[in-house]
């Protein structure tokens, strides 16, 4: 490639020295963290958006706008600031539903809905979580979001009856970008044996107090008219 093109043809000096310090801008260690942080978020990104669209290279040209050191620290910072509005209203475009599901029996699947207004297709990592509910399949699976709505069908275990929440996280396969958060209602109307039987139980007590009251009570009644045949 060198050999093709040569030195200077491009009407460019031919040789550089490195700049001086004290004449050009420095990016600050805070503006130095947000870029960081920026570059985990579109390497991310990227890993998890399928193809090569237009938005990846958007968001890349952005972030390094913000990187150069003609710039200002305001303007950098400015700079970062409006990769980080591009790229949440991208993942703004990726829900997953937090509605509630009912579960009729113990076990059971479940639907996880996740919808996309999005032009291009995403390869993400949905992780659950829930302290009344358990997952014999795991607790993360790798989802392709490549419809509009998209359903995701989850084996769980209640481990009690009632409202029971469930927590989740949508990200990219290494983890390094958030894409979606919350939570979800399971509604397990099941009822356990446990509860059941104590309900057996309650009403057997139950029973057995009112026959044993209402036999006192017709013995009582019995006994009234002949103490006053006696007196």
């Amino acid at each position: 490639l060198f050999n093709l093109f040569p030195a200077g043809g491009n009407q460019a000096a031919t040789t550089r020295r490195l700049g001086s310090n004290e004449n050009s801008q420095q990016i600050s260690p805070v503006e130095a963290v947000a870029i960081v942080a920026a570059r985990k978020q579109i390497t991310g990104f990227d890993k998890a958006v399928q193809g090569n669209p237009a938005v990846v290279t958007q968001l890349e040209y952005l972030l390094l706008a913000s990187e150069s050191s003609d710039l200002k620290p305001a303007t950098q910072q400015a700079g970062i600031g409006a990769f980080e509005r591009h790229l949440g209203t991208e993942l703004a475009k990726v829900q997953v539903l937090a509605n509630t599901v009912t579960l009729t029996a113990r076990t059971g699947s479940i639907p996880i809905t996740i919808v996309s207004s999005a032009s291009y297709h995403l390869r993400a990592t949905l992780t659950l979580s829930s302290a009344e509910l358990e997952f014999p399949t795991g607790l993360t699976r790798t989802v392709l979001i490549d419809h509009t709505t998209n359903s995701v069908q989850v084996e769980v275990r209640a481990r009690t009856s009632g409202d029971l929440p469930l927590a989740f996280t949508l990200t990219s396969a290494d983890g390094s970008l958030l894409i979606a958060h919350g939570r979800l209602t399971v509604r397990s109307t099941a009822t356990s044996i446990v509860g059941i039987v104590l309900t057996l139980a309650a009403a057997v007590v139950l029973g057995g107090w009112w026959v044993r009251t209402w036999r006192r009570s017709r013995r009582a009644r019995h006994e009234r008219p002949a103490r006053g045949a006696t007196t």
